[in-house]
């Protein structure tokens, strides 16, 4: 017997219903893709109901030095349903102002004054503002809005049962997506094969040579870290698919925060 898991993670679950919306509304969904976003709506009202069990990885704060060599303990708690509150479902998009530096960069060698500056805006893929959270699909996380303080749901699952219960998913479809078991993010940052006992330090020089790289004013340590390692997920290492995207994200996560740590900074 091969064990089967009773939960499924958040967006594997919304391309799941959405894969089932295309294949009986053919007319209304020529595809998966066309019908994502309203499958992801779906799953948040049966979210928001009640109906959809979810769980998560309560972050509780970057790890002191004595933790940074050691595993994080993985502790789940359950997303409790007013989170998923959605009268509000729009894209988001970081706003952040430009400073003295964007100033002198687009001030020309004759110019007295430089345009006026415009706040820089990033849109991220996958990522919604809600009620209360903003949602990263592609991440299967949400951060709490204008909380001070680190308040984030990671990792975050829906039940398997659930799903079949209320929106007729078959179990041999649910195993179907079943990730595959973990692999190296490291072999994403370099293709080569790597020494025994290097590949952690490729990483995190890979991620610190990038946050180093970064314009001043970036603020990027007052951004929530999933936002920030998607960023450098899907800049730098693309990942050819939503899987390698997912692990990418859950350990570049690490870097950042180490990277912040290390530089003294904190989210607002």
């Amino acid at each position: 017997m091969i064990y089967k898991s009773i939960y499924l993670a958040l967006n594997e679950a919304a391309e799941l219903i959405a894969r089932k919306l295309a294949r009986v509304q053919r007319t209304r969904y020529p595809d998966e893709a066309s019908a994502l976003d309203d499958a992801r709506r779906e799953l948040l009202r049966a979210l928001f109901d009640g109906a959809v069990y979810s769980r998560g990885v309560l972050w509780s704060g970057p790890p002191t030095e004595g933790d940074l060599a050691e595993p994080e303990p993985v502790k789940w708690y359950q997303v409790e349903p007013g989170w998923w509150s959605h009268e509000l479902y729009i894209p988001y998009v970081y706003r952040h102002e430009r400073t003295a530096l964007d100033f002198h960069l687009l001030k020309g060698p004759t110019d007295k004054e430089a345009p006026e500056l415009e706040p820089i805006e990033h849109a991220i893929e996958g990522a919604y503002l809600l009620d209360k959270i903003i949602l990263y699909w592609n991440a299967n996380s949400f951060v709490v809005q204008d909380f001070h303080g680190d308040y984030e749901y990671l990792k975050i699952q829906v039940s398997c049962a659930d799903l079949q219960l209320h929106f007729g998913v078959e179990v041999a479809e649910l195993h179907a997506t079943d990730l595959p078991s973990p692999t190296d993010v490291a072999l994403l940052v370099k293709p080569e094969p790597s020494k025994r006992g290097r590949r952690p330090a490729d990483v995190r020089d890979s991620v610190y040579e990038w946050l180093n790289s970064q314009p001043e004013g970036s603020c990027l340590c007052n951004r929530p870290y999933t936002e920030t390692a998607h960023c450098f997920c899907t800049e730098v290492l693309k990942p050819k698919d939503e899987v390698r995207l997912i692990k990418c994200v859950d350990t570049i996560r690490k870097q950042v925060v180490r990277w912040c740590k290390e530089h003294n900074s904190h989210k607002r």
